[in-house]
C-alpha cells in the first residue's frame, strides 16, 4: 500500500510538471526565437556580412565607390532644390554655399583613384615577395599577409572591423546624433527639424564617405605600413629576405614594392585638396596650423618608414650579392700573388700569361662590384620618391603660402568655388 501510494504521488508530480513545461513552451519559443535572432544579427555586425560588403577586394570596387558618392550627392543636390536649401540665410549654410562639397566630391575622386592603384600594388608586391623568400616559414608568413588583407581571416575581419565601428561611431555622432540635438554647424545638411529631406540624404552621402570610403583606405594604408614594409623590415635585417638589387629597373621585385611608397603617401595625402580648401576659405590660424602641422608629420612619417626600409632591402640584396664577389677578388688576389712570387724565385716569364689573366679577371670582378656597390635609390629611378616627399610637404606649404598671400589667394580661390557651384 504504501508503495502504491508513493507511485501515485510520483505520477502527480510528473502530470504537475509536464502540464507546467506546456504552459512554458511558448515562452521557451520567444526566448529560442529572440537568442536566434540575436546570433544573426550579431553576426551580421560582428565582421561577417556587412565587412564583407564594404572592403574593397579589388580597384574597380573603389571606382563603383566613387560613382555612389556623387549619385549620393546628386540626390543631396536635389533635395536641397525641393526644400529650397540651395542659398540659406541667417547664418546658415546652403548647398551652393558649402564650398566643402567640392571640395570633398575632389577628394573623393582622387583617393579612391589612387586607393585603386595602391590595392593593386599591395596585391603585386605580395606576389613579389612570395618569389624571393626560401624558408617555409617566411613564406608561410606572406601567405598569412595575402589573407589578412583580403579578410580571408578571422584577424583581418576583426581588425577591419574594428575600423568600421570607430568610423560608424564618428559618423553616427557628428551626422546624427549632434545634429538632432542641435549642437552642431548650421548647414544644409545638419538641420533635421528644419530641412528633414536635405538631412535624410546627407546621411547616405556622409555614410558612403566616410565610412565605406574612408575605411577602406584607412585599411589598406595600415595594411602597408604594419604588414608588408614592417614584414620586409624585420625579415631583411635578419636576412631571410633578399631581393636581387639588378632588377631593380622595370618590373623588377624592389620597384613593384617601392611603388608602395608614392600610393601610400598619395592616398594619405589626397586630403590635401579638402586642407586647400578649408585653409583658403577660413584663413591661416591657430587651429589650422596645428591642423597642417600634424597633418605634414604625419605624411613625413608614412613617407620615410618605408623608405628606410626599402634602404634596408637593397643594402641586404647588396651584401647578399657581393660577399661571393669578395670572396672571388680575394682568391685572384692570393693567386696573383702567388704567381708573381713563383716568376721572381724562378726569374722566367714562363707565368706572365697566366698573370695577366688573372689581372684581367681581377678588373672584370673590380667593376661588377663597382658596378653593383653604385646601385641606390637613384640609380633605380623611382620617380615615387621625389613625388612622395612632395606631397608629404605640402600641408604645411599650403598654410605657408596663405599666410604670406591670404587676400589675394582667397579671394581668387573663392572666385572659383563661386563660379564652380553657381553652373
Amino acid at each position: 500500500m504504501l508503495f502504491g501510494s508513493l507511485l501515485r504521488n510520483d505520477q502527480a508530480k510528473m502530470g504537475a510538471s509536464m502540464k507546467l513545461r506546456t504552459r512554458c513552451k511558448p515562452l521557451g519559443c520567444i526566448k529560442s526565437t529572440v537568442t536566434k535572432l540575436s546570433k544573426k544579427l550579431f553576426s551580421l555586425f560582428s565582421g561577417v556580412d556587412i565587412v564583407r560588403l564594404i572592403h574593397f577586394r579589388n580597384g574597380s570596387s573603389a571606382i563603383w565607390s566613387v560613382i555612389l558618392v556623387y549619385i549620393a550627392y546628386s540626390a543631396n543636390y536635389a533635395a536641397c532644390y525641393i526644400d529650397d536649401a540651395l542659398v540659406l540665410s541667417d547664418g546658415v549654410v546652403g548647398f551652393k554655399d558649402d564650398y566643402a562639397v567640392p571640395a570633398l566630391l575632389a577628394t573623393v575622386l582622387m583617393s579612391m583613384i589612387i586607393l585603386r592603384k595602391l590595392i593593386a600594388s599591395v596585391i603585386l608586391a605580395i606576389d613579389a615577395l612570395s618569389g624571393v623568400v626560401d624558408e617555409a616559414p617566411v613564406a608561410e608568413s606572406i601567405e598569412q599577409i595575402r589573407r589578412y588583407v583580403l579578410l580571408d581571416n578571422l584577424s583581418g575581419r576583426r581588425h577591419f572591423s574594428m575600423i568600421l565601428v570607430f568610423l560608424f561611431t564618428c559618423f553616427s555622432v557628428m551626422q546624427v546624433f549632434l545634429p538632432i540635438f542641435g549642437v552642431w554647424l548650421k548647414t544644409w545638411a545638419l538641420l533635421p527639424a528644419e530641412h528633414p529631406l536635405p538631412f535624410a540624404t546627407a546621411i547616405i552621402g556622409s555614410f558612403l564617405v566616410f565610412v565605406v570610403c574612408l575605411s577602406n583606405a584607412l585599411w589598406y594604408i595600415y595594411v602597408t605600413l604594419t604588414r608588408i614594409f614592417y614584414f620586409l623590415h624585420t625579415n631583411s635585417v635578419a636576412g631571410r629576405v633578399s631581393i636581387n638589387p639588378l632588377y631593380v629597373n622595370g618590373d623588377g621585385d624592389l620597384s613593384a614594392i617601392a611603388n608602395l611608397i608614392l600610393f601610400t603617401v598619395s592616398l594619405c595625402g589626397s586630403g590635401v585638396i579638402f586642407v586647400i580648401a578649408w585653409v583658403f576659405v577660413f584663413g591661416a590660424d591657430v587651429w589650422s596650423l596645428i591642423g597642417t602641422t600634424l597633418y605634414t608629420f604625419s605624411l613625413v612619417a608614412v613617407f620615410v618608414f618605408p623608405l628606410k626600409t626599402i634602404f634596408s632591402v637593397l643594402d641586404c640584396g647588396k651584401a647578399k650579392l657581393l660577399h661571393p664577389i669578395e670572396y672571388e677578388y680575394s682568391f685572384h688576389m692570393k693567386e696573383i700573388s702567388v704567381l708573381v712570387c713563383a716568376q721572381r724565385s724562378s726569374s722566367t716569364h714562363s707565368r706572365s700569361d697566366d698573370i695577366i689573366k688573372s689581372l684581367v679577371a681581377v678588373d672584370a670582378i673590380h667593376n661588377i662590384y663597382a658596378h653593383i656597390n653604385s646601385i641606390s635609390l637613384k640609380s633605380i629611378g623611382l620617380f615615387s620618391i621625389s613625388k612622395s616627399a612632395f606631397v608629404s610637404i605640402l600641408p604645411l606649404s599650403i598654410w605657408m603660402i596663405n599666410l604670406l598671400y591670404s587676400d589675394d589667394i582667397r579671394t581668387f580661390i573663392l572666385g572659383v568655388m563661386t563660379w564652380t557651384v553657381s553652373r
